[in-house]
């Protein structure tokens, strides 16, 4: 028996609500709805055959990612996105965030290790929970505890800023059917094993978000 063809898909292992999230934002990378187009909540639930509820949390992550804007008790209309921003934003974020990582290596101790190692473990442990909201938390707090560790209050401030709609959730897909681990767990092993592996991971962690983040939108560019 091949055992590979027996392992469940990720998508097949997927809550509910992560799994609707996941269709819909496949859609809307694609350009499958015009920006303007509402996204009903009745219509989706009967789609997929769930509670109004469970595609209300979906569309709830997706507004989270700056790909639509919910309308309360409605539903949601495909947002108009600015690629050139997103672009720059993410231009930021990752000077900011090597940065943290080159500080976090010259700073290290096993303490540091100790947090970064928890809030890692908390945030890839999400990843196949009901929980979007939370894993959304859980990632930047992550993030902001590497910036903090960098002992440069106004590098932490900015980051701060930017990260509510840079969060990318579970965007490591391609990584992985490329055989590269961009978890988050991933970075702190990196910080442990110098400031090169630290910034290559730190570096492809991001610009991984970001590919995800523009999507098809990317190539109209």
């Amino acid at each position: 028996m091949n055992v590979a063809t027996t392992l469940p898909a990720p998508q097949e292992l997927a809550t509910k609500p992560r799994r609707i999230f996941q269709a819909l934002r496949a859609e809307l990378l694609q350009g499958e709805h015009a920006p303007g187009t509402r996204l009903s909540l009745r219509p989706l639930a009967k789609r997929f055959e769930v509670g109004i509820n469970t595609v209300a949390a979906a569309l709830r992550a997706l507004e989270n990612e700056g790909l639509v804007e919910c309308e309360a008790g409605v539903g949601a209309r495909v947002s108009i996105r600015d690629v050139a921003s997103i672009r720059s934003d993410f231009i930021l974020r990752l000077a900011l965030e090597t940065e943290a990582v080159r500080q976090c290596v010259a700073n290290y101790n096993e303490g540091q290790a100790r947090v970064l190692a928890t809030l890692a473990k908390k945030v890839d442990g999400l990843a196949q929970e009901d929980d979007l909201e939370g894993e959304r938390e859980a990632d930047q707090r992550f993030h902001l505890a590497l910036a903090r560790m960098a002992e440069a209050p106004s590098l932490e401030r900015t980051l701060a800023l930017l990260l509510p709609r840079l969060v990318i959730i579970e965007h490591g897909e391609t990584a992985i059917m490329m055989d590269r681990d961009i978890s988050h767990r991933r970075i702190v092993q990196a910080i442990r094993e110098g400031e090169t592996s630290a910034v290559q991971t730190i570096r492809a962690h991001i610009l991984d978000a970001q590919q995800w983040a523009i999507g098809n939108l990317m190539a109209k560019a």
